[in-house]
């Protein structure tokens, strides 16, 4: 099959139809892959891959041969310590203050593997500091495995989808989501 940039619409449909996906503005993100996965195999030009943590991007020569060296230093003999490499924390403190503007304790930096590890952790610990406090509030569209995540842990959660709201309407939205206080 030849392809065209953009796709042509009937084209599209057909393999819309084909995967079950009945409008790709609803679909899942493995719906998507699964999408253009499908396209690329037929000869459709290759798309940047942003799903699932996968963004097709070369690795940094600078980033390559510094895990050259660290490996060459015997950082895989052990395991790295449990709350994090200090080095690692201070420079997420750092990109915090520099890209965020707020100042985050070092000390409460928690590096992990990925978003689904570091968001387990996270809700983890939030269901667990305040009693009374069960529910966490997603502000979507968002990554569903976070609500599994949240119901393996036996915690509530609900949510709103933000599009939908917009300055003072958001400021209002949120304080009814928060007002019984059980987020």
């Amino acid at each position: 099959m030849s392809f065209q940039i953009p796709i042509a619409t009937d084209t599209l449909q057909q393999y819309l139809r084909s995967l079950r996906i009945a409008h790709p503005g609803t679909a899942s993100i493995r719906e998507i892959r699964r999408l253009i996965d499908r396209l690329e195999a037929e000869g459709a030009p290759g798309f940047i891959r942003m799903e699932m943590g996968i963004p097709g991007l070369s690795t940094p020569q600078i980033a390559i041969e510094a895990e050259i060296d660290a490996l060459r230093e015997g950082v895989s003999s052990s395991y790295p310590p449990v709350a994090g490499i200090p080095q690692l924390k201070l420079e997420i403190s750092r990109f915090a203050r520099l890209f965020l503007d707020i100042d985050v304790d070092p000390e409460g930096c928690i590096p992990t593997v990925g978003s689904l590890n570091g968001s387990f952790l996270t809700f983890l610990v939030a269901g667990s500091l305040h009693p009374g406090k069960d529910t966490v509030l997603f502000l979507d569209p968002g990554f569903p495995v976070h609500r599994h995540q949240v119901q393996i842990l036996g915690l509530n959660a609900r949510g709103f989808d933000i599009a939908d709201f917009r300055g003072p309407a958001l400021e209002g939205a949120l304080e009814a989501q928060l007002r019984d206080g059980s987020v």
